[in-house]
């Protein structure tokens, strides 16, 4: 049973896309979708807060897709009452610019956090 999780964390961390700033390092995998996907599903997403070190983990992250071509524009992924948006940070020129937006059922809780995507 060990080996399987030690293996499922490799996987995840090959193919993951690491966003991150001061207050988060967050992971997700979008392995599973193809370029062709206007609409992509079942995005695993992991973040872990650095002030306090705790974790979440959520399986059924979805791109984020706006207007009638259904442009690409982020992720989001949902966690009991709390939604969290990674998207596009459309008015910056830097390429790895993303705002992170954090949502508890209708009420904002985190409003535009730069972000950005770590080549590392």
């Amino acid at each position: 049973m060990k080996l399987n999780w030690v293996l499922l964390v490799v996987s995840f961390s090959c193919f993951a896309t690491t966003f991150e700033n001061e207050h988060f390092k967050i992971e997700i995998d979008t392995d599973s979708c193809s370029d062709t996907d206007l609409v992509c599903t079942s995005i695993p997403y992991h973040s872990v807060n650095k002030r306090d070190g705790s974790s979440l983990v959520i399986d059924n992250g979805r791109t984020y897709n706006v207007g009638p071509y259904r442009n690409f524009r982020g992720y989001t992924f949902t966690h009991g009452h709390y939604t969290y948006l990674l998207r596009m940070d459309l008015d910056s020129t830097e390429a790895d610019a993303w705002r992170l937006n954090v949502f508890k059922g209708n009420s904002l809780l985190i409003l535009d956090e730069p972000i950005t995507i770590n080549d590392d």
